[in-house]
């Protein structure tokens, strides 16, 4: 059974009220006037209800399948009623079609566990929903601007957010960047959950310093990644720079390089949602690009293919012009 007790704070730019714990989530009240999402905790027979008959047409927006055949992961869709989705092992959300209500059907295993599910997939589709930009990016805060980190999964976004931290940059975000366009035509980046994943050879690399200056571990799962909560931001901040890793072999050291001229298809395929994008949100996705290629440096990081984050972490950090504490 898992606990009930009201819990409000912000993330992802969205003002969270929900009826159930959620580690890593910054307290923030009502949220400072920021759009208002109602988390609520359900079972299937919740969900069943509020989906509607199971003869009542929906679309299937996307469908990961293991290697049994069956599905990993699915997003399906009703106009009227909103977005059901669903991840194997973790449990299923039912997300309303402006994100200001989800439905929460976890499976039964611990809190933290079917939350990842919760901060990775049905908060971001939520932000989305509510007029945010999501990127598949970490970043951290550096003297009141974002740095943001992008790469494909495996590419170690997460490792050199993590050992920028230790390096005294401000945790932002792991995984999933909300912006939000400004006025002034610039892009204002909203600190994500408190939350970090981090791969266990990484983890083994930390110095027991290390280790203890994260905050309380989580949990692990299996072999492959440890949990630890962290502090955000606690403020948006202004997106000052872009960092695009590039895997590569046999290069004899890393290089940090200007990009003059982003290819429009780069900065499409980084973002985090593609499923559900309707005319108006796919217009408000080319804005954001658009200003990302006017008003934000960006950076290629050609990667040494065994190069520590460690080491990386120091000459970016330096390259940011980050103040480092030793």
């Amino acid at each position: 059974m898992h606990e009930r007790t009201h819990t409000r704070g912000s993330a992802f730019g969205l003002a969270i009220d929900a009826d159930f714990p959620i580690p890593g989530l910054r307290d923030g009240g009502a949220g400072g006037g920021l759009p208002k999402t109602t988390l609520t905790l359900g079972d299937e027979a919740d969900l069943a209800r509020a989906w509607g008959p199971a003869e009542s047409a929906a679309t299937r927006l996307s469908a990961d399948l293991l290697r049994d055949g069956v599905p990993g992961r699915t997003i399906d869709a009703r106009a009227e009623i909103g977005y059901r989705l669903f991840a194997r092992y973790f449990g299923s959300c039912l997300v309303s079609p402006d994100g200001s209500r989800l439905l929460c059907v976890p499976a039964p295993v611990r809190s933290w566990r079917w939350q990842r599910f919760l901060v990775g997939r049905c908060l971001p589709l939520a932000a989305l929903l509510r007029g945010y930009e999501v990127l598949h990016a970490g970043a951290v805060e550096i003297g009141g601007g974002v740095v943001a980190i992008i790469g494909p999964s495996g590419a170690g976004k997460t490792s050199l957010t993590l050992r920028l931290v230790l390096r005294g940059a401000r945790f932002f975000t792991d995984d999933v960047l909300a912006l939000e366009t400004t006025g002034d035509d610039g892009l204002l980046a909203h600190p994500g959950f408190g939350v970090i994943n981090v791969r266990a050879a990484e983890h083994e690399r930390l110095a027991e310093r290390d280790r203890g200056a994260l905050g309380p571990l989580l949990g692990q799962t299996g072999r492959d990644k440890l949990h630890y909560a962290l502090t955000p931001a606690d403020a948006p901040a202004p997106l000052r720079a872009v960092y695009f890793l590039v895997s590569g072999v046999g290069r004899p050291s890393s290089t940090i390089e200007p990009v003059e001229a982003p290819d429009p298809r780069r900065l499409l395929t980084s973002t985090f949602i593609h499923e559900t994008r309707p005319p108006e949100q796919l217009a408000g996705l080319l804005d954001v690009c658009a200003k990302l290629s006017e008003t934000v440096p960006m950076f290629d990081v050609k990667l040494r293919e065994d190069e520590p984050a460690a080491a990386l972490a120091a000459r970016l950090a330096a390259h940011a012009g980050m103040e480092v504490r030793v």
